[in-house]
């Protein structure tokens, strides 16, 4: 496994939160806490759309998001440990509409298993991009 097929993974994420995101967005954040357990996984997430205003227009919390989107961030979340020798178990992304995208990866306990739109709506991390 190298950076390569990393990049490739998280490209696809990326499409994925275009291709879901509604009219007139601007800006997607994700977030997702992913622990790995015996080769099965829990984990907990939400994606929020922001308009030009920062405002926010939709927003799709655990449950809802779907498994392939998931199952795309334990892909990536494989990949990271063989690529970096160490799982992460918080990612935060983010897209904008022209296709511009980072992640950010975190490796302590997750903070918890229970993501709200809110965490992120109010997250200065999220304030610009």
């Amino acid at each position: 496994m190298n950076n390569y097929e990393k990049n490739s993974i998280e490209k696809k994420i990326s499409l994925w939160v275009q291709s879901n995101a509604p009219t007139d967005w601007k800006k997607c954040c994700v977030y997702i806490e992913l622990i790995i357990i015996n080769n099965d996984y829990e984990s907990d997430e939400s994606v929020v759309w922001f308009d030009s205003n920062n405002q926010v227009i939709d927003y799709l919390v655990e449950g809802s998001i779907g498994i392939q989107m998931t199952d795309l961030f334990y892909e990536l979340n494989k990949v990271s440990f063989m690529t970096d020798n160490r799982s992460w178990t918080t990612c935060k992304m983010k897209v904008t509409s022209d296709g511009k995208y980072n992640f950010d990866f975190g490796y302590d306990i997750p903070p918890r298993l229970m993501g709200s739109a809110e965490d992120l709506m109010y997250d200065p991390d999220y304030k610009e991009f």
